[in-house]
């Protein structure tokens, strides 16, 4: 391979890899990818002609998924993106000076002078779009719908690389370089589409979903409320005859089957009833009817595990500056790990505060537990998590809905007898 194609193409990927990511590589990194782009475009390319490109790319996106794991999926689908793109352009470009009767190995500076910052501009911008859409779409895709995507993305690839192996053998002719392009562009088109298809039917679904389980939250919420309501009205109903059957034990004087009676029979039922009625009335200064069904069901769950339920909501809380479904989705996390946590205690509690001031809202859950032998400042990254392997991606949810949010602070305090959850919600 000629010297300023060599050139050309290390240039080329390193612009590639510098400009479509979602993270900056450091000078190290790109000394790294430019070391792997040497080997494989002098010496592999030797042996396997342009299929060097699949092995190089290989190494590079599993370096690449390794600097940054939790961006991996994404990285990927822009590394191939990216490429198909460079094509697509690297192609159009040939076919505009083949056509005006210029040659690129002739004028190759000139080339890379205008060729390549159209291509910055296009993968810079590419990035930034679907960095904005992963922060707007904060709903993870699952398993299937990944695997769908990324193998069709890396089928696309193959297709190009192959297809330009082909066009290699068959010369650079006007009419070739043109039947390519109406290819990549074509196959990218549909390819493009049909990931955005995939994606917004899912997103769809998956809003239906959060908006079904809100509403039956609340339809739940509302059942509550009505038993609660028949228990007040049947204890108002029994308070006589509970007070003719004490009376019995007050005129033998027996105050040990008095204290015994009551411990058994009227301290749980009445304990019970006081609980649920102060979460209620302290829940009345939530006007936010989504986050208020799922809060008391949550922890109308944990009073029946018997753990103890701390709950205070300081003043009326009627807006909060943040997406509701997002909102309940990190409250319901946390409050999930929250009731988990404590279940594995002695003595479980939960203390659960909503605390405004002016247009700030400020969410703290605080929950006992048992300390696990695990680095919990890394608790939000995927894998993560004192529940054993393969858990953590509730938390890992939360950080990336919360990372999407210019107002919104999530901060961990953990001790020996508190695990601590601070959601801070500014205003503006």
């Amino acid at each position: 391979m000629e010297m300023q194609i060599v050139i050309m193409s290390i240039i080329t990927y390193l612009l590639l890899f510098n400009s479509c990511l979602t993270f900056r590589l450091n000078i190290f990194q790109n000394i790294v990818i430019t070391v792997v782009l040497i080997v494989n475009i002098v010496f592999v390319y030797g042996l396997i002609g342009s299929f060097f490109v699949i092995p190089m790319f290989l190494i590079l996106i599993l370096y690449i998924a390794w600097l940054r794991r939790e961006d991996w999926q994404v990285n990927v689908f822009l590394i191939i993106i990216s490429y198909i793109l460079l094509v697509i352009v690297d192609n159009l470009t040939h076919f505009i000076w083949s056509f005006i009767g210029l040659n690129v190995s002739d004028h190759w500076m000139i080339y890379m002078l205008i060729d390549y910052p159209i291509f910055f501009v296009i993968c810079r911008f590419l990035s930034c779009k679907i960095a904005g859409a992963r922060k707007n779409k904060t709903l993870a895709l699952s398993p299937k719908i990944i695997t769908i995507i990324g193998t069709n993305l890396i089928l696309c690839m193959i297709i190009f690389v192959m297809h330009i192996a082909v066009v290699e053998q068959a010369g650079s002719s006007s009419l070739v370089l043109f039947s390519s392009i109406i290819l990549y562009i074509g196959y990218f088109v549909l390819t493009f589409l049909m990931v955005i298809t995939i994606v917004k039917e899912y997103d769809t679904k998956a809003q239906i979903t959060l908006k079904q389980n809100s509403y039956d939250n609340l339809q739940e919420y509302i059942s509550q409320i009505e038993k609660l309501y028949q228990n007040l009205r049947t204890f108002k109903h029994d308070y006589a005859n509970i007070m003719v059957s004490m009376a019995g034990y007050i005129e033998d004087n027996d105050m040990e089957g008095l204290k015994k009676y009551y411990d058994e029979q009227i301290f749980p039922i009445s304990n019970q009833l006081i609980k649920k009625n102060d979460a209620i009335a302290v829940l009345h200064n939530l006007d936010i009817v989504e986050l208020k069904s799922l809060i008391f069901i949550k922890l109308n769950f944990a009073l029946e595990l018997n753990i103890d339920v701390k709950m205070e909501i300081t003043e009326k809380i009627e807006t909060i500056n943040m997406n509701g479904i997002d909102l309940v989705r990190i409250v319901g996390i946390l409050l999930d790990n929250a009731i988990e946590a404590c279940q594995e205690c002695e003595n479980p509690c939960i203390i659960f505060c909503i605390v405004r001031m002016n247009e700030d809202v400020t969410f703290i859950i605080k929950n006992t537990y048992v300390k696990h032998e695990i680095d919990y400042s890394k608790l939000g990254n995927i894998g993560i998590s004192s529940k054993g392997e393969r858990r953590g991606a509730g938390l890992y949810n939360i950080k990336t809905i919360t990372n999407s949010y210019d107002n919104v602070i999530m901060d961990t305090e953990y001790g020996e007898g508190y695990f601590t959850q601070v959601l801070e919600i500014y205003g503006e």
